[in-house]
């Protein structure tokens, strides 16, 4: 734990010793919430009303964030057994991530692809795993947009 003293320095001084850790905590919540909502979202996990809270969460932690601050959390988030849709697919949603963090708003499909990808992890149907109908369906959807 960092322990600073404030007393006796100036507002410049005092700003300079506080951004720092202010920047540390912010960027380890970031990937921590980042790294929470990818993955109960991308495995099918995510209670379905919550679904939207989180992914509106997601947009906008995306919206202000840098790609190569969170590349890693991002990829080690859907790089997991349990999504069960295929290495096409996760670089599907690589992608889609990828693209959100380099534009000022996230694409108005991503929302949806975050739903889709959740649904077929709670269903049994064997489209919704790797080279299946669904999955297929859904590369060809989001591949570009």
């Amino acid at each position: 734990m960092t322990s600073i003293s404030l007393e006796g320095l100036n507002a410049e001084q005092t700003a300079a010793a506080i951004i720092p850790i202010i920047e540390r905590i912010k960027a380890t919540i970031q990937k921590d919430v980042l790294s929470t909502i990818v993955t109960v979202s991308c495995v099918g996990v995510a209670q379905p009303d919550l679904l939207g809270p989180m992914t509106s969460l997601l947009e906008i932690i995306l919206n202000f964030s840098q790609w190569q601050d969170i590349e890693a959390v991002v990829s080690s988030s859907i790089d997991l057994e349990s999504f069960q849709m295929g290495n096409e697919a996760k670089k599907v949603v690589y992608e889609a991530f990828q693209r959100s963090t380099n534009s000022k708003h996230t694409s108005p499909n991503f929302a949806k692809m975050i739903e889709e990808i959740s649904h077929m992890h709670q269903t049994d149907d064997n489209g919704s795993i790797a080279g299946g109908e669904a999955v297929l369906q859904f590369i060809e959807k989001y591949k570009s947009s």
